[in-house]
């Protein structure tokens, strides 16, 4: 998809030494040497954040990693929006304005919905067709029925971590495989007690696909977090409700549905929300 050469090896460190530490989504070290970061987002609300965000990885992974060439990459997988031609094809951050200029980086965006399915199913990486599930094949249930026939064929250990994936990514766009749907049931049953999918298919998945009222999201957003350790406050549901909007609350849910490390208080800051009595 990228043009570039294949990866070499296991996934590299991700936790960058600072004063405040922030783990990148994904860090590779390719073939000929260079390093791919490649960020997974589904919102870009705020895109000169990001961009920002992204320039400080480039800065830290660069003191880490001494490789000449640094590949950065933003995957978006969010909904909106429905144009998809308005989804931006790089994030800007320009802070030349001072007397002694400053700053100014950009980075690619890529459009996960916009890709073809038939990028996904050429790959023959079963992660990949996976991740053609929360591109362009969350909607086509004959790819769907694809990628569990490609699951079928596995044993032990490889399917149990090929179902987790499976579930997450199916509950994660809110799909229920009409054609294994008694499979379907058997598998989230196998793999409940995973670490990847405990909070999505108890809490996350009918969320995602009802899409219920604020005060439901906001309850859900709250149990979720608690379920995580983050002790919130039953109260901080019922102010969720009240003062942030239903597009944002759903945005929330995908947002903590796709990083296991959020909290509350990161999720607020990432979609600029000021809620009273949280103390922010």
């Amino acid at each position: 998809m990228f043009g570039l050469p294949s990866i070499k090896g296991d996934p590299l460190q991700q936790e960058l030494p600072e004063s405040v530490e922030r783990k990148v989504d994904r860090l590779y070290r390719l073939t000929d040497g260079s390093i791919l970061n490649i960020e997974h987002q589904s919102t870009l609300r705020d895109k000169q954040l990001l961009a920002m965000r992204m320039a400080l990885y480039r800065i830290r992974i660069r003191r880490v990693f001494k490789s000449k060439v640094l590949h950065q990459i933003v995957i978006y997988t969010g909904p909106t929006p429905k144009k998809r031609s308005k989804v931006p094809q790089s994030l800007e951050w320009d802070d030349m304005h001072g007397a002694h200029g400053g700053l100014k980086f950009s980075v690619p965006v890529r459009d996960l919905l916009s890709e073809s399915l038939e990028t996904f199913r050429r790959s023959g990486h079963l992660d990949d067709m996976m991740l053609g599930i929360l591109g362009p094949g969350r909607g086509n249930s004959r790819y769907i029925a694809e990628v569990a026939d490609r699951v079928r064929l596995l044993s032990g250990e490889e399917a149990r971590a090929a179902k987790e994936k499976f579930v997450a990514a199916c509950a994660t766009v809110g799909i229920e495989p009409i054609e294994t749907a008694q499979e379907f049931a058997m598998w989230i049953k196998d793999v409940r007690d995973s670490k990847v999918v405990r909070d999505i298919v108890d809490i996350a998945s009918p969320a995602v696909r009802e899409y219920g009222s604020k005060e439901a999201l906001a309850k859900i957003l709250v149990e979720i977090l608690n379920k995580r350790g983050e002790g919130i406050d039953d109260g901080i549901a019922d102010t969720l409700a009240t003062y942030v909007e239903l597009d944002i609350l759903k945005e929330m849910v995908e947002n903590i549905i796709e990083d296991r490390e959020v909290r509350l208080a990161g999720l607020l800051e990432r979609h600029n929300v000021q809620l009273p009595g949280f103390g922010i």
